[in-house]
């Protein structure tokens, strides 16, 4: 082992990071019950985390020490550490792409595909060819100026994950609800601290930190989510009015209202009711993406606020809703079907009431839903 590195205050900062994750995933657990598609992310990122908290103190504990055994530790943990860099970062990227409903490019997933792809090669002809890391024959490990080339890629991956936050929030304005600093604060501190000083443990240990604050930070999002469909809830609607107290602010609102949906559950059961839910929630959230926030208000009614008044875009909005129930319709076995009356008024912020805005909104919804009724009645009967 190189001379200057407390073995000690490396165990106790790589054991906080595993306790704090552990206790992170345990107490989250719930959280992955759901097979939301941005769990599976969430939950290799929290996994992976775990495992290199511990292969990093395995690299230092085996690091100098005599032995083929000792050698092979130190090869492998300092490999999957590498690659874990570059893996988290997919994780992360993934999820909040997922998270934010944000539409990322083949050319975009083909380059993070194959820079990952390249350095994974890389790792392994480093095992047979050391140019990544070495290993001397007293099993120390050394780095090697590629070192900072990864070091570079993780800054880009979490810079990648930043930019796609941003341009959410650019286009959904302050719907956009997730505190992504939380997560690249620690990170980044973490990182610069370990490639400044050789022999500190900092990076997965604040790795850790970074996930249960990003955990954290999804909790107290469920305080406006609704628990079936995963959208926001009516809370939402009033945690934004309150947040926009007399800023001029204006929204493109939208009630929508499921044609038929009390004959769904009267012939089909509870059952089939929440899965019309769910699949209408789905849709429309595909639909809306950055542009804007969906909302669960009552029942089978929902509240979609999006930030922008051209018309064209509230009626492509529109037009990719009622397309994606024509496809539910089309391409699954359901007994119902799945269509919508639409009600759209202007929110101001700064002048309109919550009320106001409900009433306004609910009349134009129902005078649609009046002349449709006729037809969709007979299309679930």
């Amino acid at each position: 082992m190189s001379e200057g590195i407390n073995l000690t205050a490396i165990i106790i900062a790589d054991l906080m990071g595993v306790i704090l994750t552990g206790v992170t995933l345990a107490g989250c657990f719930w959280r992955f019950r759901n097979r939301a598609p941005e769990n599976r992310p969430l939950l290799y990122l929290i996994i992976f985390v775990l495992l290199s908290c511990a292969a990093d103190t395995a690299s230092f504990i085996f690091d100098g020490k005599p032995g083929a055994f000792s050698r092979a530790a130190v090869i492998a943990s300092n490999t999957w550490l590498y690659e874990m860099n570059m893996v988290t970062g997919i994780c992360w990227i993934s999820f909040l792409s997922i998270h934010l409903h944000i539409r990322v490019s083949k050319t975009h997933i083909y380059l993070l595909t194959g820079i990952s792809a390249v350095c994974t090669v890389m790792l392994i002809v480093n095992l047979f060819t050391p140019f990544v890391f070495s290993v001397d024959d007293s099993n120390v490990y050394h780095r090697t100026g590629l070192f900072m080339l990864y070091l570079m890629l993780d800054f880009f991956f979490l810079a990648d994950g930043f930019i796609l936050y941003l341009r959410a929030r650019r286009e959904g304005g302050i719907l956009s609800f997730f505190p992504v600093w939380l997560f690249i604060v620690p990170v980044v501190i973490g990182m610069t601290v370990q490639s400044l000083f050789y022999g500190i443990s900092a990076i997965w240990p604040f790795i850790s930190v970074s996930v249960a604050g990003m955990i954290i930070g999804l909790q107290n999002e469920q305080v406006f989510r609704d628990q079936l469909t995963g959208l926001f809830s009516r809370f939402y609607l009033d945690y934004l009015k309150r947040r926009n107290h007399g800023k001029r602010v204006v929204f493109t609102a939208m009630m929508l209202d499921l044609d038929g949906f009390k004959l769904i559950n009267d012939r089909y059961g509870h059952k089939a009711g929440d899965e019309a839910l769910i699949a209408a929630a789905k849709i429309m959230s595909t639909a809306v993406g950055t542009l804007g926030s969906v909302i669960r208000y009552a029942g089978d009614e929902f509240i979609i606020l999006l930030n922008t008044q051209d018309k064209e875009q509230i009626e492509r909005c529109i037009a990719d809703i009622r397309r994606g129930m024509d496809e539910y319709n089309t391409t699954t076995d359901r007994n119902f079907r799945l269509s919508a009356s639409v009600g759209i008024c202007p929110l101001d912020m700064a002048k309109d009431s919550v009320d106001d805005f409900l009433s306004g909104v609910d009349r134009r919804m129902y005078e649609e839903k009046r002349s449709s009724a006729p037809a969709q009645n007979e299309q679930n009967a």
